[in-house]
């Protein structure tokens, strides 16, 4: 959606500049930052195939929560037992 506005914005400035005849030299000069890219986001199958790979149960289930969980690396690596409700 904010990519939406960031390409529209041009055309929005060169119609009020046209219908206020006004000539703001400032909007020929800005530039739009179009921000970073998106991150690679890995599909179900990659995930399933990455997650066979896991041996020990304790790093599999470790890795199903933080994946499950959707949850930053800071979080992730903080995480301890008593975080978790089991009931």
């Amino acid at each position: 959606m904010g990519t939406f506005y960031i390409k529209s914005s041009p055309v929005w400035y060169q119609i009020l500049l046209s219908i206020h005849k006004v000539n703001w030299e400032i909007f020929k000069i800005a530039k739009f930052y179009g921000g970073r890219p998106l991150p690679s986001v890995l599909t179900r199958e990659e995930v399933d195939k990455l997650l066979k790979c896991v041996t020990p149960f304790s790093n599999y289930v470790y890795l199903v929560l933080v994946y499950s969980c959707g949850l930053r690396l800071n979080e992730a690596l903080n995480i301890e037992v008593s975080d978790i409700d089991r009931k």
